[in-house]
């Protein structure tokens, strides 16, 4: 008799606890979900020319310069984001030295926040030229889009950090 009191009180046991599991999966506190990226987020750097081409309807002249104006930013950013990436590299590695240099490390973060706002600026600087070459109808339609393309990627990750699965160098 009480090894069956043992038992039936077990099959209780694990049905409130399966019970409990399932309340917590669909209703429980689990972290939430990141917010959800925007359209222009989601896409990769091809993708994106692509749609800024077909929001702003741009005819086969303009989709020319807007690639050359393309392989000319882009040209820019990686030359920008690869001085970024070792002027990380060094930061950080002056903590392998005794002591601790601080007024070099400070000349590095300053020389990092320069190169962040030059990315900007680089960036600013392609879509005034872009803008440059739309007609009226275009320029509205940019308006709308702008907002989207310039929005930083949401994250913790700085635009231009590398990822963290990165190869190493």
């Amino acid at each position: 008799m009480k090894k069956e009191n043992f038992l039936i009180g077990a099959i209780i046991m694990l049905f409130v606890l399966n019970l409990m599991t399932l309340a917590y999966l669909l209703f429980g506190l689990h972290p939430s979900l990141p917010p959800p990226m925007g359209e222009f987020e989601r896409q990769g750097p091809e993708k994106r020319g692509d749609m800024i081409i077909e929001k702003l309807k741009l005819d086969d002249a303009q989709k020319k310069q807007f690639e050359d104006l393309k392989a000319e930013h882009r040209k820019q950013i990686e030359s920008i984001q690869e001085s970024s990436r070792k002027l990380h590299d060094d930061y950080f590695g002056i903590l392998k030295t005794d002591p601790v240099d601080t007024n070099k490390a400070n000349m590095i973060v300053q020389q990092i926040a320069d190169n962040q706002k030059e990315l900007d600026r680089v960036t600013f600087k392609h879509f005034e030229k872009l803008r440059g070459v739309l007609n009226n109808e275009q320029k509205e339609l940019f308006v709308k889009l702008i907002d989207e393309i310039a929005k930083p990627p949401k994250g913790d990750r700085p635009m231009d950090k590398p990822p963290l699965d990165r190869p190493p160098r």
